[in-house]
């Protein structure tokens, strides 16, 4: 069954800031809903100013919590289970070593949505420390959704026409990350070929 996401926008829409913590959630958890948190964040800072700082924590502790669920499940799922999806356990584990925080809380500053899923799950199956883990994403999703709910809030509804025309570039510029990052992630598998029972044993 497909998954519905103009239905699911917009409820969590309809749903005002409660929607915000929930689409934060299921964006950095199973579904991602490109760049619809931060539209909602700007959207209900530039209606309700008084109200900025409520939307911005909300949709950073739901990208964060919802990240962390997805980090539980990496890391739960068994050690093949995460190889057979990112590569060589090794290899994206001296990545994540060289890059420290920065392989997380870059991407989740960044106000362009940009392929954290395959880092995440790297970071649960490597068992990166659960506190760096939070501390890296908290503080990166507080800089994306306080910068854009206070600059919303400063602007007033104005922002909110402004948002919705950074969608379009916005989903093509994801859309060229995504294919470069898929790129790169295929010359890598096909350099350093998995060999699962090597790496079990």
């Amino acid at each position: 069954m497909l998954i519905d996401l103009a239905s699911i926008t917009a409820a969590l829409a309809a749903m005002g800031p409660a929607g915000v913590f929930l689409a934060g959630m299921i964006d950095s958890s199973c579904v991602p809903l490109l760049n619809f948190v931060s539209v909602l964040v700007v959207t209900q800072a530039a209606l309700a100013p008084e109200a900025w700082l409520a939307g911005a924590s909300l949709a950073a502790a739901g990208s964060t919590l919802g990240s962390w669920g997805l980090y539980w499940a990496a890391r739960s799922g068994g050690r093949l289970a995460g190889l057979r999806r990112i590569g060589s356990l090794d290899q994206v584990k001296k990545k994540l070593e060289q890059s420290g925080a920065w392989a997380l809380l870059a991407p989740a500053a960044s106000p362009v949505p940009l392929p954290m899923k395959p880092t995440i799950v790297a970071a649960g199956v490597t068992r990166m420390g659960q506190i760096r883990f939070l501390s890296s994403l908290a503080i990166g999703y507080s800089v994306r959704y306080f910068g854009l709910a206070l600059l919303a809030a400063w602007f007033g509804p104005g922002a909110i026409a402004l948002a919705m025309l950074l969608v379009p570039p916005t989903l093509i510029s994801a859309g060229i990350i995504g294919v470069c990052y898929g790129l790169v992630q295929l010359r890598n598998s096909r350099r350093t070929p998995l060999t699962i029972g090597a790496q079990a044993s």
